[in-house]
């Protein structure tokens, strides 16, 4: 019954009202990240009624994904909320990817307050990521809202669903690891024979002697 009631919510969120402009809307921030790290991207919410899902569109740069989706436990009923993320990237434009994204309530319970944060996405940056900073859009904000009290909120049936006026973009800041800086090709293993020479009572010799004891590298070593 879950599953169906999911299906059919989905079917309705793209049939929207028009809504009144500062009332409903999805806000994006400006977020940074390394290259190779999650990242996560909180999504804002200001609402005027009860709200029991929103969705919409994220587009995002190349080299970066949606790794999971989380509504915020203070905001929602956890327990009966489901969460949907895909990737709906058109071929053939790989220079960005566009998710779909929808948390839709189960129980009879609106989203907790009408501002501030009400879900995070986590973001993935791929390792080769370049530095720079990066454009993320947020579009199509959507919101099922309920009329009344004694509207079926599972079905959704009698609901309105209001477009959302949406901060449209925010930025990305992308810093790389470090590697082209690094030392990274050294083993920390000096070459035996390369390592300076020494004798038992810690004096620095030019060469090894012919005979005897000696230290190299750190360790003892003996001629015949």
């Amino acid at each position: 019954m879950k599953k169906f009631a999911f299906l059919l919510t989905m079917a309705f969120l793209p049939v929207l009202a028009s809504a009144q402009k500062g009332v409903n809307e999805f806000r994006i921030s400006d977020i940074k990240s390394v290259a190779g790290e999650q990242v996560v991207m909180p999504v804002e919410l200001i609402n005027e009624g009860m709200v029991f899902a929103l969705g919409g569109y994220i587009i995002l740069p190349e080299g970066v994904s949606i790794a999971d989706m989380k509504v915020l436990p203070d905001r929602w009923d956890s327990e009966h909320t489901m969460v949907s993320f895909k990737d709906q990237t058109p071929f053939p434009y790989p220079e960005y990817r566009k998710y779909r994204f929808v948390a839709i309530n189960m129980g009879n319970v609106p989203v907790s307050g009408n501002k501030g944060e009400v879900l995070h996405l986590i973001l993935n940056v791929d390792e080769g990521m370049a530095e720079g900073v990066y454009e993320i859009r947020l579009e199509n904000g959507e919101l099922s809202v309920r009329n009344d009290k004694e509207t079926d909120a599972h079905l959704e049936f009698n609901t309105e669903h209001v477009a959302v006026q949406t901060v449209g973009k925010a930025s990305l800041e992308v810093k790389g690891r470090g590697d082209a800086t690094a030392i990274s090709n050294v083993s920390g293993v000096v070459p035996q024979e390369a390592a300076d020479i020494y004798d038992l009572a810690g004096r620095r010799l030019k060469t090894a002697p012919e005979k005897g004891v000696y230290i190299q590298g750190k360790k003892k070593m003996l001629k015949h």
